[in-house]
């Protein structure tokens, strides 16, 4: 009797996203953790000692290339804003900003995301255009990131909070994140001055459960400041989590205008 594939995860299921930006032409994702095997021989053992050190993750993304105005990557991999009309500059003699990435998947209703990957602070190789000329022009970009987080329930949001400058230096969540660990409920925080169009600074937020309040929605910008080594101000923290519901991209909350990172 035949068996019933239904059930099987499809790959065409999955939403990517860079920094909340969801990404409508890519061809091929291809994640990878990098790791180390230790074989340790030791005095009055017949047995070796054995472990495995995981060392970081990596990653390797193929785009159909788009308009020139539409090159979403491309902005935020050099530091600039997708959401301007300037003329862009793509200077690849620059080493490549880290973005973080995440995929989130589909059910087969496409109503809500069942679960999700998240590649923090991926940090790629320039990708030029490649193809034949009767091909549609193709980029790869591939590099390094931080060893990947996987949830098997709910999907990945992010969302720009502006601190309240006059409430205790405060913002909330739009959305109750999903409990990760230690009373930990984020992927990633980032500390954001952007006083100026051109000073977009920011800085990785170590993640601890004293940056949320009683409700587990309140971040506390005070504690953050207190956690950053480089910035001695911020305006904005950019916070990626994961939470449960209903929903998928463009759909309520996975929103345009409220995953965006910048502009």
């Amino acid at each position: 009797m035949a068996r019933d594939t239904s059930l099987l995860v499809k790959r065409k299921k999955e939403d990517v996203f860079c920094m909340g930006y969801f990404l409508d032409t890519v061809t091929e994702f291809s994640p990878d953790v990098g790791t180390t095997p230790q074989n340790y021989p030791v005095f009055g053992s017949d047995d070796n000692m054995v472990g495995l050190s995981v060392d970081t993750g990596a990653l390797s993304m193929s785009f159909l290339a788009k308009d020139e105005r539409n090159n979403i990557f491309l902005d935020l991999i050099t530091n600039q804003d997708p959401g301007t009309s300037t003329f862009r500059v793509y200077n690849w003699a620059r080493a490549t900003t880290p973005v973080s990435i995440w995929v989130n998947r589909k059910d087969n209703n496409n109503s809500e995301y069942k679960g999700g990957i998240f590649f923090k602070n991926f940090q790629p190789d320039p990708g030029l255009p490649a193809g034949a000329p009767s091909d549609d022009t193709v980029r790869t970009f591939a590099g390094n990131c931080t060893a990947p987080t996987e949830i098997v329930s709910g999907g990945i949001f992010g969302e720009m909070l502006t601190l309240d400058l006059t409430s205790n230096f405060e913002a909330t969540l739009a959305n109750t994140p999903l409990h990760i660990k230690n009373g930990i409920s984020g992927l990633q925080f980032i500390a954001v001055e952007d006083d100026t169009v051109t000073n977009w600074v920011t800085e990785d937020v170590e993640l601890t459960a004293s940056q949320f309040g009683g409700t587990g929605t309140t971040v506390s910008g005070q504690y953050i400041l207190s956690g950053l080594t480089n910035l001695t101000s911020f305006t904005k923290v950019y916070a990626i989590y994961p939470i449960a519901g209903t929903g998928i991209y463009p759909n309520s909350p996975y929103t345009s205008s409220s995953l965006k990172y910048r502009s």
